[in-house]
């Protein structure tokens, strides 16, 4: 089966003294197979211990490299992956003042973003690759943060 994999940048929905445009960098992978209005769950995964968003899709040489990816064995089951580096984390915006991002900070953002992108999900405006997902079902998916 064939996975869809969309790459974003998302506004963070925060404010922070000196900074504009604060981004969350994403990414959403799902099923090619998914269907209008089906039942789907998405896991929300965000990384722990100052790893990035791929820390879910571990990079491994060989035969079987897939098997170190829980993004793509979650996708392989049916369910619809969101991953998300928090703020000055990957790909994310880097503000000039680390100390500025706080427990606060970092939960409002990382909230606000999924919102953005569960909502368009369910709307089926995130990508025309995928249907509306009205049933979405959302679980979050941390580590050790």
């Amino acid at each position: 089966m064939e996975s869809i994999t969309i790459q974003l940048h998302v506004d963070a929905g925060v404010e922070l003294p000196g900074e504009s445009m604060l981004q969350l960098a994403a990414e959403v992978w799902a099923p090619g197979d998914l269907e209008q209005g089906s039942p789907v769950t998405a896991l929300v995964c965000l990384p722990g211990g100052g790893m990035t968003r791929r820390y879910f899709d571990l990079p491994v040489e060989g035969d079987d490299a897939s098997s170190f990816s829980f993004a793509r064995q979650m996708v392989d089951r049916g369910f619809v992956v969101i991953l998300i580096d928090h703020l000055g984390i990957g790909e994310s915006s880097r503000p000039a003042d680390g100390y500025a991002l706080n427990a606060e900070v970092v939960a409002k953002a990382n909230a606000h973003v999924t919102s953005h992108i569960v909502a368009k999900l369910k709307a089926g405006s995130l990508s025309k690759k995928l249907p509306a997902l009205q049933n979405l079902r959302t679980i979050g998916v941390g580590h050790s943060m």
